[in-house]
């Protein structure tokens, strides 16, 4: 298509020169290769576009007939070309993105006001599950992963580390007292949050603490409600107690212990190019996460 479109681009400066060394100073080429290109034209189109003598270039009738067309395929490229571009500038649609029941509250309470001051047009359905279903059968653009990416299938963007933070609520540490070290937490209750029936565990310090609390949850932001209860000692993500331990409802614990930090992605499936809605939402997350929450 570019070769025609350089072919049409070409003819159209000869009809309008009536000179091949014209055209060709113009384009910076030769005379033999603006030939060309009309002979390929004409090979094209199975039909004698031009009369060429020694003294002049006259078009014939299928020359003058290409001429309104070419200069309409030209026009449409351009056109297309022009809006294309305001797309990639401007996304527009919806785009649907799984994500985690903690980092959605956060992503819509933090970013979507800007995402959208930024893209008008750009519209964002989130998914929230703590559990990672088939983006094909949910119908998933792209999907925010914590923690390892299982799915090898799927195109991994990182985008930072999640530091954890051990916190309860003040009326729990009145009642039962803090903890000084790690090994202090197996006397406390603590706040399970996982998916299946094995224990939940945590590394603090390098010491494994095995979580058998009498509150388990599949769910962050019922572990976090739990926490906010005074049900227990609970670890979560600083992004998501941050408001609370500023303004006092839950305390830190243990602050200055060893907590591996969580790794969070976005990923999307391989084999088709991005749509411009889905990157412009993956590169302005990206941006914006690695300094809200990034370790």
């Amino acid at each position: 298509m570019s070769e025609l479109r350089v072919s049409l681009r070409t003819f159209i400066r000869v009809a309008e020169c009536r000179s091949f060394s014209s055209v060709a100073t113009e384009f910076g080429a030769t005379h033999t290769t603006i030939a060309r290109r009309i002979d390929a034209l004409e090979k094209y189109f199975g039909s004698r576009l031009l009369q060429r003598s020694t003294r002049m270039i006259t078009l014939t009738e299928e020359g003058e007939r290409l001429l309104g067309h070419a200069r309409l395929i030209l026009e449409d490229i351009a056109l297309a070309e022009a809006d294309l571009a305001k797309r990639r500038d401007a996304p527009e649609g919806l785009v649907r993105v799984g994500v985690t029941t903690a980092l959605g509250l956060f992503i819509s309470r933090t970013l979507l006001g800007e995402l959208y001051e930024r893209y008008p047009l750009l519209q964002v359905e989130l998914l929230m599950s703590d559990w990672h279903g088939s983006m094909i059968e949910e119908g998933l653009d792209a999907a925010f992963r914590i923690g390892h990416v299982a799915e090898d299938h799927l195109i991994q963007r990182r985008i930072c580390d999640i530091t954890r933070v051990l916190v309860a609520a003040p009326s729990y540490l009145a009642e039962r007292g803090p903890a000084a070290r790690a090994e202090d937490l197996s006397g406390h209750e603590l706040i399970g949050y996982g998916y299946d029936r094995d224990p939940v565990t945590w590394s603090v310090d390098g010491l494994t603490v095995r979580v058998e609390g009498r509150f388990k949850s599949n769910s962050s932001a019922l572990a976090h409600q739990a926490a906010l209860a005074g049900l227990g000692i609970g670890l979560l993500p600083a992004f998501q107690v941050h408001d609370d331990l500023s303004h006092g409802r839950l305390s830190p614990v243990l602050p200055a212990s060893t907590i591996a930090p969580l790794h969070l992605s976005i990923v999307y499936r391989p084999g088709r190019r991005l749509p411009p809605r889905t990157r412009m939402f993956i590169e302005f997350s990206k941006e914006k996460l690695e300094l809200l929450v990034g370790a």
